[in-house]
């Protein structure tokens, strides 16, 4: 039998691998994207019901402070 040698680990060893800043931010990025799109495709009323609120809002206050 071959004795194992120490070494000292590398990324590739452990599984994973150094990341930039902005790879990592970009990660976070996507995964809130996931995390927005799952909730709407779970709670399809509540985003409804939430865009259309924003929506009569967002009209009251262009009709009351726009004219």
């Amino acid at each position: 039998m071959i004795a194992p040698t120490a070494h000292k680990p590398t990324t590739s060893d452990v599984g994973y691998r150094r990341v930039s800043a902005v790879e990592r931010d970009l990660e976070r990025s996507v995964a809130q994207k996931d995390f927005v799109s799952r909730a709407i495709g779970n709670y399809p009323v509540v985003a409804l019901v939430t865009a259309t609120a924003i929506g009569v809002s967002l009209g009251w206050f262009v009709k009351r402070h726009l004219k």
